[in-house]
């Protein structure tokens, strides 16, 4: 019987990535405050690649890709396109019957 530990972690994606669109450096007409918010197949995998380095200790090697990704969440929850707050009024205003 295997010890419990590392070897006995898998990491994988959710879903399968086959209808998933390839990679995200191929889209040049995309605004670059969304595409930083965005993982497409290409991506995922090196998402995979970090989860695996940091389960295995190697946190100074993902130091960057993890500023990066605070960034983006930061980026996300302050932007106007996902923050109106004309709608969080709206949204505040209703009620249980509603």
């Amino acid at each position: 019987m295997a010890k419990l530990g590392t070897d006995n972690v898998f990491i994988a994606t959710s879903c399968s990535l086959l209808h998933c669109p390839y990679d995200l450096d191929k889209e040049k007409k995309m605004d670059a405050e969304v595409l930083q918010w965005l993982a497409f197949a290409k991506q995922k995998l090196a998402e995979l690649d970090v989860l695996k380095n940091l389960a295995n200790g190697n946190l100074q090697q993902n130091c960057e890709q993890f500023t990066k990704n605070q960034q983006a969440i930061e980026c996300k929850k302050t932007s106007k396109r996902t923050n109106n707050p004309a709608v969080r009024q709206r949204a505040s205003n209703l009620k249980a019957a509603d």
